[in-house]
């Protein structure tokens, strides 16, 4: 139901390119009633009407929207048709090949999550060996301020590494 209404939909617009076309251009089989034959009306309008002449060339900028336009959308459809075909004739192909998909997209997060972390674990370890951090809340509010900062090479994972400190703390301050 859904493909009838496209193809209804791209033979509208195909209709309304086949309008905005030279006669000389066209397809011969295809009708075009005079009333509606926009082409040739602008162009028989131009020579009697001068104030046409100061829009011709963006109303034929128009007429090549509309066949630019319904080529796009055709060769969209397609390549829709195309998926679909491919998608019907081996299900299984495509939920395999979907699948390994989601399978690399959740490893390249996990690897830019790993290369955010090895600097700020640097910075955090240098953080932690200097001298000036005698009490643990002073290396506790310094450490959260470098988490926070905003330009850090950290920053996609500030808010996961703030949780996990968080969480440290936690376990830290209830041990007995």
């Amino acid at each position: 139901m859904m493909q009838r209404e496209v193809q209804d939909h791209l033979s509208e617009l195909q209709a309304m390119c086949r309008v905005a076309t030279n006669p000389a251009l066209r397809d011969q089989l295809a009708e075009v009633d005079a009333e509606q034959d926009i082409f040739v009306r602008f162009t028989q309008a131009l020579p009697r009407h001068d104030c046409l002449v100061t829009i011709k060339e963006s109303v034929l900028e128009l007429f090549k929207l509309y066949h630019h336009s319904h080529g796009m959308f055709q060769l969209d459809y397609q390549k829709l048709n195309r998926a679909f075909e491919t998608l019907m004739d081996n299900t299984d192909a495509y939920f395999h090949a979907k699948e390994e998909d989601r399978d690399l997209a959740a490893k390249r997060e996990n690897l830019r999550k790993i290369e955010g972390l090895i600097p700020f674990l640097e910075q955090a370890a240098h953080l932690a060996s200097d001298d000036h951090m005698d009490a643990y809340p002073t290396f506790s509010r310094q450490l959260s301020a470098q988490i926070s900062e905003r330009r850090a090479p950290w920053n996609h994972i500030a808010e996961d590494l703030l949780r996990a400190k968080v969480q440290a703390e936690a376990e830290i301050s209830t041990r007995l």
